[in-house]
Parts: C-alpha cells; structure tokens; sequence
C-alpha cells in the first residue's frame, strides 16, 4: 500500500472517516431542518444577525424563533403574545423542540416583556399592522433596551413604519420585498443612524412610501408591485364617482406613475447630485400630474 492511500477496505468506511484519511476535512451533517417557514418570516430570518439574542413580539406559533435557534442566527430568543392564552399555541411546539432550554416564552404587552438583563440585541415585529409596530415601539422601553437592530414586518401601513423609523433616529440596513399567495410583503431591519432620504426623483414622503432602499435594488418585485398599484388604483378611478376614496385612488396612481418612472431611469436613481437636494415634498395628490409610465400606453 502506498504511503497516502486508502486501505483496500476502505470503501467500508464511513465517508467522513476516508475523508480524513484521505487528508481532506470531514464534512459536518446537519440534522434536516425541521421548521419550514413561509417566504415572508424566511425573509425576516435573513436579517437577524448571526449570533443575536432575538425577542420574537407576536410570536404566534413560535414558528419563526424556533427557526431562528435552530439556523444559529439566535443563541437565545425570547417569545412572547399578549395573553396567555395565545402563548398556548407556541408551548406545546416549543416544549417539544429540542430548543426549549434557549426558548423563553412570555405573555404580555409588546416591550413590557423584557428588560434589561435579557441583553436583547435584536427585536423582531412580524405580522402586525404598521400602527401597532409604531406604538409598541414609540415608548421607553425600547430606548431602555437599546437593541441593536430592529427586523419588522408590517401586514399594512409600511410608510408609517419608514417614517417612524427616521423620526426615532433609525436608518434602514436592508428593505426586502416577498410575494406570498398572490400579496406583497415588506420586510425591513433598521438600526440607529441617519436615514438617507435623498433622491433626485422622489421625495421623502415617496420614498417612505416606495422604501429608499428598495427602490435602487433592482429587484424586480418592485416594479412588480408598482404596477399593480397602478392598475388597482386606476380601476377605483374607473368605478368610483367622488369623495375621498377617488381623492386617494388619484394620488396613489400618481405615486405609482412616479415610481415606475424612477426605476425606469436608473442612472438617476444611484444618489442626489453632488451639491444638490433630492425631489421636494409634494401634497398627496394635489395638483400632480401622474407621468408616462415605462411601458403604458
């Protein structure tokens, strides 16, 4: 035999052992994941830093903090619903696991849960209206607890979420856009720091609206999602006879017209000019003209 190679039975071997002998590194089996999630808590789980302490708010079946512990991305999470009752349904499947030691579940009002001591460094708000995000957030708690990043996934109202953000001393790190079962979801992680809210095209009010960040990734969900907009919006134009659901309906398809345009000019869309401010603020609806779209008759 050779010095260096197999021995005749080597084939008998289990893999990792010939591996070795072979000089290569042995290849580490991970047991098979067993916490499938749907693409928008997927889309939450890629913005937790590896390694966090998570605090999971809302969090239902604990689906997404078992998912969490289990890929590494948190040491220790801390899960909570607002009555225990709810928290019932998140027990069973967590005492089970083989995680429950890293698990703690909670039950009461969003931040009022934790403290200090708990040495969370990212929370996690998914599934809940913009409204409910802004005012779980918007207290002394959070300044109290200081986390290090904020994963938030608003059902509705992103704009409110975005604009809070900014007001509160936040910047967004990463904005991700989902398509699930025929909707859109916006998924966002923030961490303390000056929002860049500047755009030669849009303004600050539609970049809340758009996402600064979304609107010069490229990705085609975007646009996706804009134009559907516009043909939703443009369809209550068709139907709708006066009133403040057609005053909306207007100035949502202006948005969108202004959107489109923006991903359309992608030169532009990169930063301000150099010496230069972005688009000024516009009256929702008043007085805007909706552009030519790319690709509108």
């Amino acid at each position: 035999m050779r010095p260096g190679s197999a021995p005749e039975d080597g084939g008998n071997r289990p893999r990792g052992a010939r591996r070795r002998f072979l000089g290569y590194p042995s290849r580490v089996r991970r047991p098979p994941s067993t916490v499938r999630l749907e693409p928008r808590l997927a889309a939450v789980l890629e913005l937790v830093p590896a390694g966090s302490v998570v605090a999971d708010i809302g969090t239902d079946h604990a689906l997404l903090s078992l998912a969490l512990l289990e890929s590494g991305r948190a040491l220790r999470c801390i899960a909570s619903e607002p009555s225990a009752a709810r928290l019932a349904r998140a027990s069973a499947r967590v005492a089970a696991s083989r995680w429950a030691s890293r698990l703690d579940l909670r039950s009461g009002d969003g931040l009022a849960v934790l403290s200090r001591r708990d040495t969370v460094t990212v929370v996690v708000l998914a599934g809940l209206g913009g409204h409910t995000i802004r005012r779980i957030l918007d207290g002394p708690r959070r300044k109290t607890l200081a986390p290090a990043r904020l994963v938030l996934q608003p059902q509705t109202a992103p704009a409110v979420v975005r604009r809070w953000l900014a007001g509160a001393g936040y910047r967004l790190v990463a904005e991700r856009l989902v398509r699930e079962a025929r909707r859109f979801y916006v998924v966002l992680a923030a961490e303390p720091g000056a929002e860049d809210l500047c755009h030669p095209s849009l303004s600050p009010g539609d970049l809340f609206e758009t996402g600064p960040l979304l609107v010069r990734s490229g990705d085609p969900l975007v646009e996706a999602f804009w134009r559907a907009e516009l043909r939703r919006a443009r369809a209550i134009l068709e139907r709708a006879r006066g009133g403040r659901g057609r005053d909306d309906a207007r100035a949502r398809a202006a948005l969108a017209g202004r959107v489109l345009a923006a991903l359309h000019d992608v030169p532009r869309i990169q930063s301000c000019p150099p010496g230069r401010g972005g688009a000024r603020e516009r009256p929702d609806g008043e007085g805007v003209q909706e552009p030519r779209v790319p690709g509108e008759p």
